[in-house]
Parts: C-alpha cells; sequence; structure tokens
C-alpha cells in the first residue's frame, strides 16, 4: 500500500532491530516526479557520488520532462549545476566513463557538448584524458565556428528586457 521515498537506510536499520514500529510521515499528495525529487535531494547530500551517477540519477527527472531550470530549483542546485549533467547524459558512453573517472571536468564535459559531432567529441575527450595520463597541459577544445566576443561591449536593452530581468532576479 505505502512506498518508501526517503528513509531507506533508517527503514533498514529498524528492521536489523526488529523493531515492529517505525516513525515515518505519510504523504498520499506527492507526484511522482516529487517523489523522485525527495529521493534524489536525500541521496545527494548523503552519498559522495560521482558526477556520472549523478546524472544518471537525474535522468529519471529528465525522462519525467523536468527542466533544467525546474531540477535546480527543486533540488536547490544551480542551473549550470544540473545542465552539466544533462549535457553528460547525451554524450558518447566513453565519455560518461572518462567523467566517471574524474578524467574529464564539468567546464570540459560542456567545451565537448558543444562539438555536437560524436567524432569530434570522442577525439576532444581522448586528447583531454592522454594530456591528464601524461601530465601535460590539457588543451581547451574550442566548438567549430567559435566567435570572439568584446566582452566590454554593452547591449542595448528595451524596456520589455529590463522589466523581465527585474522580475527574474527578484523571483
Amino acid at each position: 500500500k505505502y512506498r518508501i521515498v526517503s528513509g531507506h537506510c533508517r527503514y533498514t536499520a529498524f528492521k536489523v532491530l526488529k523493531r515492529s514500529r517505525i516513525p515515518c510521515i505519510i504523504n498520499n499528495n506527492l507526484t511522482e516526479a516529487q517523489a523522485l525529487i525527495l529521493n534524489l535531494g536525500e541521496n545527494l547530500h548523503r552519498r559522495n557520488l560521482n558526477i556520472m551517477q549523478e546524472s544518471i540519477a537525474l535522468e529519471r527527472l529528465k525522462m519525467a520532462g523536468l527542466s533544467v531550470s525546474d531540477v535546480a530549483y527543486e533540488l536547490g542546485k544551480s542551473s549550470t549545476w544540473v545542465g552539466i549533467r544533462y549535457m553528460l547524459l547525451e554524450l558518447p558512453e566513453p565519455i560518461r566513463k572518462a567523467a566517471a573517472s574524474g578524467l574529464i571536468n564539468q567546464s570540459q564535459i560542456r567545451q565537448i557538448y558543444n562539438l555536437k559531432d560524436v567524432q569530434k567529441q570522442i577525439e576532444a575527450a581522448k586528447k583531454i584524458k592522454d594530456a591528464k595520463v601524461r601530465g601535460e597541459k590539457v588543451p581547451h577544445i574550442k566548438p567549430i565556428g567559435a566567435v570572439k566576443r568584446n566582452i566590454l561591449r554593452t547591449k542595448v536593452r528595451d524596456k520589455e528586457d529590463i522589466f523581465w530581468m527585474q522580475d527574474h532576479i527578484q523571483q
């Protein structure tokens, strides 16, 4: 009739101690997505997971149709944190394994993801792994067609943009 959403370790401890009653909170109004978020939030705070394990956990939320910003808000993480893990889910298996082992970091995942061509993604990951293994400086990967921007140049905004930004900041 009921299922455990969070507190699996506590439940196991009570079973080992052969307790007949376990204090708990019963919530009949959780959606599947809310249950997934509660469970994932507990696991992220309790365990030391690698980036691939975190990505796999987020995959269920992605498949449930939750956006990066929705997941970030619910888990109390940044959109960048969630976005990188969503990107990793779309990369080829060799790159996922390299990220899980710590050979490819978050900024490199973004760089590789932006290449779009699978063969170029695999080649870039191989260059990064080889450089790390040899103890050399890791190459920076530039996406094809990357344009150098002048970050000092300001962009003229209209009133709608400014009001939208103010609302966004307040939220």
